[in-house]
């Protein structure tokens, strides 16, 4: 591998800047997906994670105690190592890839065409969801460590240039969609930045952020979250709990045009490319709201339970997965704030060995709960901050055990009931995959 300098590496994109080729950039052909460069196999890892919670129930370990908790603290001494190299070589594959549009517009922001490929990764989702309950992750911890750009090349990691006004479908080895990148037009990128950005300043002057709330397992920011929860000391589902005038601050921010476009956008990437998770999400929403109408959704129409705004400055995530939230379900990542996409805030998915441009503007659905993601680090004095909506896997927990906790369940639950749930464990992981849509599916060809 040739010696990389900085000057190198942080380029602008190679085809409008000219600057010198890039060995590490994907470069999309019309009609070719990429095959990326991968050593972790996200299978094993997820397979082992499964054997590890069945064997926490068959302990008597019940679920109670955990939830999304976008906000909760880690033990940072315990650890897993990330992939240290990317070993395999970056080539393209043969796929018929015609132009398309999404059936019905993403939103009334854009309606973005299908970009110039899709990543095909190599890791096979059956086995990914194998590990997992069926409803959540398992948790994992990971070094609180930003790496810069050159770093990943070095370790092997492939560039997606993604533009805004672009879609990128993620698909694995099987063909079934597992992510998407999407974003409207420049103009109406712009637009929508500018309002939410000036909204979550405000919002941020007027929120009171103890200093233990200015950091969080995920980063060195201060978020706020709101929506439909349930666990961390929760006896049943409810709407995340805040001061009477923070809870106000947020449900402004709901009703800023910029959120609602954004909502509706990713809302519809999810309908676009994961209609059964869409669907999965939508009707439990509405059997909670049944359950109990005080469980107000955050948006009119989405199926996302619950929202986290990253208020910043800097709001650069250090690697981690959100394995409270639905273990095959996706979570929608929306960059705002004011930097050089080209030199810092990418997105870096660890398991696909892919770095992703991601400007402000820009949405990423993927399944968080699976995935190890992380942000490259903006330079001094630029501001990011993003917009994140996702579901807890233990509100479905919840409807499933007959809208009662997991322990309430076991105390009353017969002995043929138990076993049949034992049973059942690995249905949840294969229903759960059978969600996942493949890539003829969505948008033809094989």
């Amino acid at each position: 591998m040739p010696e990389l300098t900085f000057d190198d590496l942080a380029f602008s994109r190679t085809t409008r800047s000219k600057r010198i080729f890039n060995p590490y950039l994907i470069t999309p052909a019309p009609g070719q997906p990429i095959q990326g460069p991968l050593e972790f196999d996200i299978q094993d890892a997820l397979n082992e994670q499964n054997n590890n919670r069945m064997e926490q129930e068959d302990r008597g370990e019940g679920y109670d105690s955990e939830e999304e908790a976008e906000l909760e603290d880690e033990d940072e001494d315990d650890y897993e190592e990330l992939a240290t190299s990317v070993n395999a070589p970056c080539s393209s594959m043969p796929h018929p890839f015609a132009s398309h549009h999404a059936p019905s517009p993403l939103s009334a922001t854009s309606s973005t065409p299908f970009s110039r490929g899709h990543w095909v990764s190599e890791i096979d989702v059956v086995k990914a969801l194998g590990s997992s309950s069926g409803w959540i992750g398992r948790r994992r911890t990971f070094p609180r460590k930003h790496t810069s750009l050159e770093e990943l090349y070095t370790l092997g990691f492939k560039l997606l240039d993604s533009q805004l006004g672009e879609t990128y479908p993620i698909v694995d080895r099987n063909r079934k969609i597992i992510g998407v990148f999407g974003a409207p037009s420049p103009e109406q990128s712009a637009t929508v930045v500018r309002d939410a950005n000036a909204a979550l300043e405000q919002a941020h002057e007027q929120i009171y952020f103890t200093a233990k709330q200015k950091k969080n397992r995920r980063g060195d920011y201060p978020a706020a979250a709101y929506g439909i929860s349930f666990g961390g000391g929760q006896r049943r589902p409810g709407i995340l709990k805040h001061s009477a005038k923070t809870a106000a601050i947020l449900q402004s921010l709901l009703k800023d045009l910029a959120f609602i476009s954004i909502s509706d956008y990713n809302n519809s990437l999810l309908t676009t490319f994961a209609p059964r998770v869409h669907q999965y999400y939508s009707d439990g929403l509405t059997q909670l709201q049944e359950w109990n109408p005080r469980l107000v959704r955050n948006f009119p129409g989405t199926s996302f339970a619950a929202c986290t705004w990253n208020f910043g400055p800097a709001a650069v995530s250090y690697p981690h997965t959100d394995n409270a939230n639905v273990a095959f379900g996706w979570c929608s990542i929306t960059a705002l704030g004011d930097y050089n996409p080209d030199l810092g805030g990418h997105l870096v998915l660890w398991d696909l060995g892919l770095i992703i441009r991601f400007p402000p503007g820009a949405t990423i659905l993927i399944p968080s709960a699976l995935l190890v993601h992380s942000n490259v680090p903006i330079q001094e004095g630029e501001k990011r901050y993003a917009f994140v909506q996702y579901t807890a896997g233990g509100l479905f927990r919840w409807i499933d055990h007959g809208f009662q906790s997991y322990a309430q369940w076991e105390k009353n639950a017969s002995a043929p009931e138990k076993q049949q749930y034992k049973l059942d464990r690995k249905a949840r992981v294969r229903n759960g995959y059978n969600r996942f849509s493949t890539f003829s599916e969505i948008v033809g060809g094989s």
